[in-house]
């Protein structure tokens, strides 16, 4: 397993903290679920030695006891062409691809330049629910957070919310999630009216700054086609293939 799955599966097992989802230890892997139409519906951290006729029977079950549509992440080897009868059976399809990356930080200076806006971590309840707002709009598969969501967990020093605001109003947000040495960034989220004026680029440098100032050794992501380019530009190097299946009821 390396520094980016380690760090996913972390992330996803500390949403239970939120009160807003319930974390199941199955068989052959762990679900983190939340109430029925609310993100997060994931299955991860797969035991893969079982067999994929086991573990996608498994999945069967526990879609059916959760009455919930299930997705789960794994790597790009575990199912393929090969596969496409036993996908159809179990009525699975393969949703999305993450290109898993990784920066190793040296110490990262300050963007240069003026900003124009304020770049810090987000603690005010009305900024957060903008927050969750914008990443709502971009979320798989149309399920939202929970409302109570990351209010509750931006409460935990290792959960942490940062925001781009310009004029009081956010236009860019990530969330970084800290476990040992490693910070995984997730949802790096552009408001739509505030997208390709380099927004989001400015505040995953300047967090790579926060970062890199307060000693964590190394970064990580999953990151969407369209973001890929933008994460090697930064340093980022490409480690692995995620692919995320969705199963319909």
């Amino acid at each position: 397993m390396d520094a980016v799955e380690k760090n996913l599966y972390c992330f996803y097992s500390f949403l239970e903290k939120s009160n807003e989802a319930r974390l199941f230890s199955c068989k052959s892997f762990k679900i983190i679920s939340a109430q029925k139409g609310f993100w997060p519906q994931m299955i991860f951290d797969i035991d893969f030695q079982k067999g994929t006729k086991v573990i996608l029977n498994e999945i069967d079950t526990y879609s059916l006891k959760l009455d919930a549509p299930l997705f789960f992440v794994a790597g790009k080897s575990f199912l393929n062409e090969n596969h496409s009868e036993l996908l159809n059976q179990h009525r699975i399809f393969p949703l999305a691809l993450w290109h898993g990356m990784e920066l190793e930080l040296n110490k990262v200076g300050k963007p240069a330049g003026d900003v124009v806006g304020n770049i810090t971590r987000i603690l005010d309840p009305v900024l957060i629910t903008e927050a969750t707002g914008i990443i709502n709009r971009d979320m798989m598969a149309n399920l939202p957070l929970p409302d109570g969501l990351l209010p509750v967990l931006c409460r935990f020093p290792d959960f942490r919310l940062y925001g781009f605001t310009i004029g009081g109003k956010l236009v860019s947000a990530m969330v970084v999630f800290c476990s040992g040495e490693t910070a995984g960034l997730y949802f790096v989220v552009t408001a739509r009216q505030s997208r390709n004026k380099g927004y989001a680029t400015l505040l995953l440098k300047t967090v790579l700054y926060f970062l890199s100032d307060e000693g964590f050794y190394n970064v990580v992501l999953h990151s969407e086609k369209n973001a890929f380019e933008m994460y090697k530009k930064a340093g980022f190097i490409f480690k692995s293939d995620f692919v995320i299946y969705g199963k319909r009821k």
